[in-house]
């Protein structure tokens, strides 16, 4: 057995739930097509496939430390905090010079996002994060008693 990947069954277990989570997204990027072409917009453009990736590949990684098929067996347990941070703070960084600068994304109007669309985009990856923490303590937790 392979002690720092994956072994043959978390390899199958990753695969199928792959599988299972692309047809998952086309079947949602159709539903979204149908919908604009009966006339039901729930976002702006960019933003409804955006939110659909976040929403699949937050579904993706769930089902993948569900499914004991995130790490292999002989991966020691790793405290990324100091990097998370880090990787926070530059992006925090980045935004604010570029807000500051005046530099937009998107140079027509059919590419910029309305303020619903920001909303979604900014409470669907704020949701993730809640639930992770969430996870995260009830585990400490768990692990302590």
């Amino acid at each position: 057995m392979n002690r720092h990947g994956l072994d043959e069954m978390q390899i199958r277990i990753k695969e199928r739930i792959g599988n299972q989570t692309f047809v998952m997204l086309l079947a949602l990027l159709l539903l979204d097509v149908a919908l604009h072409g009966y006339g039901i917009r729930w976002v702006s453009y960019p933003a409804n496939v955006m939110i659909l990736l976040t929403l699949i590949c937050g579904i993706y990684v769930v089902r993948l430390i569900g499914g004991n098929a995130f790490v292999g067996p002989g991966e020691k347990r790793q405290k990324p905090l100091t990097t998370v941070a880090l990787t926070v703070l530059t992006a925090l960084v980045v935004a604010a010079s570029l807000n500051i600068l005046g530099i937009r994304g998107g140079s027509s109007d059919h590419m910029r996002l309305d303020s619903a669309s920001g909303l979604i985009l900014c409470i669907v990856p704020l949701g993730a994060l809640l639930a992770a923490l969430t996870a995260l303590v009830v585990r400490r937790v768990q692990d302590r008693d």
